[in-house]
């Protein structure tokens, strides 16, 4: 790892940026062998020591690094990801998205593709996110030291993305339109999606139905066995629910629509840690009882969990699905002022601790 030393004003307790010297750590890193620096540590470094051209810096690595396992490729992607998101440099995140996409089955890495796809959905780069998903997941499917579910989770990632996408274009008018897009929700995931899921997925995309009056039982939880006809068959009007909740907020609130669908179903698969005296707890019954202020930091604490500490991004796209679910019910009438205020006050003061984390 190359160190990066800072001097420091006497009447300053912050970091001075020193160009000369940063230049010159580059330089060295540069004039080595390229497997032999840490990258990612390079980046992020440079990024703590207020480097006013981070962009320049992220180019001029990728640019000379090998795109191999050896040389770190996927770690320095990972690294420049969340220091481009903590800066709200979409533009670059698509870079990083295309450089990350160079790297093949001998020269990825999945804990670092997957923890970047996690960044790009939470800074609202949803197109970048499916890019990448897209790009590896025969690299998923075809790496047997992944865990069997591992794939399978990608393939439902791919899914939510393709159909989030979806959901903010115009419907088609051709009249073959849904079962068009049905088959390409499904195209080389067709062992892991059902059919009958994309069938619903592009009903609503096509709007091929007239929207219910909206109540609270649309988000009434369905029970986890879904081998059971009649829980089946209520799961797919539940996740076309989600659906509508989404298309409906690219219109009304879009700056909490991007990734909303798989924000949805990651907060639909959140839990609250098992009480401290054993006995057990209920769980709510509708999805919009996972809004309540007293359940919000238990939910994210407890199912937003990395490998050290919490997973920001995720929590961040959870956030920002229980806002897009919030304005969703009260526009329709299905929280109350004083709830959706609670609610609002409470996602605000969550957001305002991973800001400052």
């Amino acid at each position: 790892m190359i160190p990066v030393r800072f001097s420091r004003d006497a009447e300053s307790a912050g970091p001075v940026f020193d160009e000369e010297r940063m230049q010159k750590l580059l330089d060295d890193a540069f004039a080595g062998p390229p497997e032999e620096a840490d990258w990612s540590s390079v980046m992020h470094q440079f990024a703590s020591a207020g480097h006013p051209d981070l962009p320049g810096v992220f180019r001029r690595i990728a640019a000379h690094l090998p795109h191999t396992k050896a040389a770190g490729a996927a770690f320095f992607y990972w690294a420049a990801a969340e220091e481009l998101a903590r800066l709200e440099m979409p533009g670059l995140l698509s870079e990083v998205a295309a450089g990350l996409c160079r790297l093949d089955r001998d020269s990825y890495d999945a804990d670092a593709v997957a923890h970047i796809q996690d960044v790009l959905l939470a800074a609202g780069c949803e197109d970048d996110a499916l890019r990448i998903v897209e790009h590896f997941l025969p690299v998923f499917l075809g790496d047997e030291n992944l865990i069997s579910w591992a794939a399978r989770d990608w393939c439902n990632l791919l899914f939510e993305l393709r159909v989030g996408q979806r959901l903010r274009a115009p419907a088609p008018v051709e009249a073959s339109g849904a079962g068009r897009i049905a088959g390409e929700l499904r195209g080389g995931i067709e062992t892991a999606v059902d059919s009958e899921m994309a069938d619903a997925a592009a009903a609503v995309i096509c709007e091929v139905q007239p929207l219910p009056t909206w109540v609270r039982a649309h988000f009434d939880l369905i029970s986890d066995d879904l081998h059971d006809e009649a829980n089946w068959s209520a799961y797919l009007g539940f996740s076309a629910t989600l659906m509508a909740v989404v298309r409906e907020a690219w219109q009304f609130d879009p700056k909490v629509a991007p990734g909303g669908f798989r924000g949805l179903m990651e907060l639909l698969r959140t839990e609250r840690p098992p009480p401290l005296s054993g006995r057990r707890r209920r769980e709510p019954l509708n999805l919009l009882d996972y809004l309540k202020p007293a359940q919000l930091d238990e939910r994210i604490a407890h199912s937003c969990q990395g490998i050290i500490g919490i997973n920001m991004p995720k929590a961040r796209l959870v956030l920002r699905a229980c806002a897009l679910l919030a304005g969703f019910a009260t526009r329709h009438g299905l929280l109350r002022p004083a709830d959706a205020a609670a609610c609002e006050a409470e996602l605000a003061r969550l957001n305002g601790l991973l800001d400052s984390a």
